[in-house]
């Protein structure tokens, strides 16, 4: 089998230094915890045994475990003075046995992890992990479910990203970070040479800075990033052993009260959020698509169709889907992976009929729970705060999970005051948020806003429904909420829902709406696109002139 993924999973920070794992593994399927010795199958990491990319298809009983492994030898001069192991994410709970020594324990099935392999190397090495993958409700585990269907998708286990290592010199730079706003940018890097130089392009004029820890820029070109105009700054961080290749952007989204509406800001000036729901599954990968390109092909389609933002739904991307957004200019709004218990009745139908107030008794959150939800919330705002087109972080999803909002966001805005915050889209309000967030499906978007003191998003609506033959996932099965009969009902439907009640919304202050969705995911077939990303069923162009007429109706 070819090696898939053969390219470097870190473009926020690039250095020389690079030897993929994709490719072969050995697998096993056990209930003991002990390493089988027969290893009866053959998978192609980094997709998920559940998908038909991985080579097997093949479904882990509740109760096995997923064993993996692999041998390889490093590449001549690799191991220098350190070399560390990548894990681009396995869920849930993973430990990593190198030669024969459990060296690492991760738990969480989104997020990056690394481990310093330097001591335990040998000429020839095998590596072995055991995963552990319960569905447990405690940690983070988003849309899938055992018995998918509906809104409910196919789980995945074990990895889902790449594996990956790379070695540093004497004087090695460990991380590069930029975070900034729309007028200076601060460059932090993490090396343990005593001195660091940072290269960058302002203008026509390459710079140079020697720096130790972090340095603030002000650049006076002063290029301006936004979807319209994705202005990057290379820079390059260098020591006399080692250099990182990495970029910032100057941009700033804020709430801001003009006249008798509060919207929101991009770079000081009024702009409409027209997102779109993106939850980023794939046919034949489920979380992770067969050609790495396929971030920068979903950003385009999602501008092709005039939107400047998406909604990165209850899903925590590899490093490459925000680059592309960063690098083509696309608004993200980025969800927290919900955990705890999730009831349709309560925290969807009766909400959907107008119940807006949480009931006491869905508050039940176990401490460990709790203690785990904000844990991961916020090491996923620390990686994806990296990428510059992260401007908008979602806590709380329609309820879901949904427990001690104020010290959740307090908690998160301490940590990252740059951040706005969606603390409970949907239906439950909140004080401690940066904006008001509602779901309109069902009935009619009113435009009834002149009060709010906060900018309004409508964080979900529409969700029309059209399946395709031919490009359905299971034929028979479809989940929706409007069914049209074919694409010109779609479309008709689509631009009527914009003009007759998103503008007018508009009008009245509404400061940002999300189609639902992108893409049809399974058996939901309200996608703009196929499931299979091959046809669109709607005009696009066409339809990416509406953001005219939003811009417009902001300045009426």
């Amino acid at each position: 089998m070819q090696a898939p993924w053969q390219v470097y999973p870190r473009p926020e920070m690039r250095r020389d230094s690079f030897f993929s794992l994709n490719g072969e593994w050995e697998l096993a399927f056990s209930e003991k915890r002990e390493i089988p010795e027969e290893f009866p199958m053959s998978i192609l990491v980094p997709f998920p045994p559940e998908s038909s990319l991985s080579g097997i298809t093949e479904k882990r009983r509740k109760n096995e475990l997923l064993f993996y492994r692999r041998t390889f030898r490093l590449p001549e001069g690799f191991h220098k003075k350190k070399t560390l192991l990548h894990f681009g994410a396995v869920d849930q709970v993973v430990t990593v046995v190198l030669n024969g020594s459990p060296i690492a324990t991760h738990e969480g099935g989104y997020l990056p992890f690394s481990v310093d392999v330097t001591p335990y190397l040998e000429e020839e090495n095998t590596l072995v992990l055991a995963v552990t993958d319960t569905l447990d409700h405690d940690y983070p585990y988003g849309k899938q479910r055992e018995k998918r269907g509906g809104m409910w998708y196919t789980p995945v286990s074990g990895i889902w990203q790449s594996v990956w290592m790379e070695s540093y010199p004497e004087g090695g730079i460990y991380d590069v970070r930029a975070m900034g706003d729309d007028k200076s940018v601060t460059i932090s890097a993490r090396s343990d040479a005593e001195e660091l130089t940072l290269i960058y392009l302002d203008g026509d004029t390459e710079k140079t800075v020697r720096f130790q820890g972090s340095v603030t820029l002000t650049p006076e070109s002063q290029r301006l990033w936004s979807p319209e105009t994705p202005n990057l700054y290379e820079f390059t961080v260098k020591t006399e052993t080692d250099e990182a290749h990495s970029y910032f952007t100057l941009r700033k989204l804020e709430a801001k009260r003009v006249g008798t509406h509060t919207r929101f800001h991009l770079n000081g000036k009024p702009y409409f959020l027209h997102g779109v729901l993106d939850q980023g599954y794939f046919r034949d990968g489920i979380y992770l698509p067969s050609d790495p390109k396929e971030y920068e092909r979903d950003v385009l389609r999602t501008k092709a169709l005039g939107f400047n933002m998406t909604r990165k739904h209850i899903k925590v991307e590899p490093s490459l889907f925000y680059e592309a957004c960063d690098r083509l200019g696309l608004i993200v709004c980025q969800d927290a992976v919900n955990n705890g218990a999730y009831s349709f009745f309560w925290h969807t139908a009766l909400p959907t009929v107008g119940m807006k107030r949480f009931p006491n008794f869905l508050h039940r959150k176990s401490k460990r729970a709790k203690e785990i939800f904000l844990s991961h919330a916020k090491e996923t705002l620390d990686r994806v705060s990296r990428f510059p087109s992260v401007l908008l972080f979602t806590i709380f999803n329609e309820g879901w999970g949904q427990k001690d909002e104020k010290i959740a966001y307090d908690f998160l805005k301490r940590e990252h005051p740059e951040m706005l915050f969606d603390t409970a889209s949907g239906w439950f309000r909140t004080k401690s948020t940066d904006m008001r967030s509602d779901h309109v499906y069902f009935k009619r978007v009113k435009p009834y806003y002149e009060k709010e003191t906060m900018p309004i998003l409508l964080s979900e609506f529409g969700g029309y429904s059209l399946p395709l033959a031919g490009h359905i996932f299971i034929e028979g099965k479809n989940y929706g909420y409007t069914l049209c009969k074919d694409e010109a009902e779609l479309e008709a439907r689509v631009l009527r829902l914009y003009r007759e009640e998103i503008v007018p919304a508009v009008r009245a202050g509404l400061g940002g709406a999300v189609y639902t969705q992108i893409c049809d995911v399974e058996d939901e077939t309200n996608g703009f696109y196929t499931y299979d990303r091959e046809l669109c069923k709607i005009d696009a162009a066409k339809f990416a002139k509406i953001i005219n007429e939003l811009n417009a109706a902001m300045e009426e």
